[in-house]
């Protein structure tokens, strides 16, 4: 996972690899600063996702969840069947 920071408050969060567990803990860790005025915006990238599991689907829920909360939103970039499934998937919880 590669985790960038700019300074107008945009968080980006480039997914590689299986979205499981480990990274479902490190997602749920930015999810946590929604409230700090230093993030206004999330933008997650799931194109390099090779696999996903119920607890990287949660993760990815919360993150759409987060629209609500920021001021300039989330936004997700998928490139693969694997993240077009994470993304779905979570939508049916949000």
């Amino acid at each position: 996972m590669l985790i960038t920071e700019d300074k107008d408050g945009c968080t980006r969060v480039a997914v590689s690899g299986p979205l499981d567990d480990k990274m479902a803990a490190h997602l749920a860790q930015i999810c946590a600063r929604a409230g700090s005025p230093e993030l206004r915006r999330l933008e997650l990238d799931l194109s390099g996702v090779t696999a996903i599991t119920v607890d990287g689907v949660a993760a990815v829920g919360s993150c759409m969840a987060l629209s609500r909360l920021l001021v300039d939103g989330v936004s997700v970039t998928v490139a693969n069947d694997t993240g077009r499934r994470a993304l779905l998937d979570s939508l049916l919880d949000v």
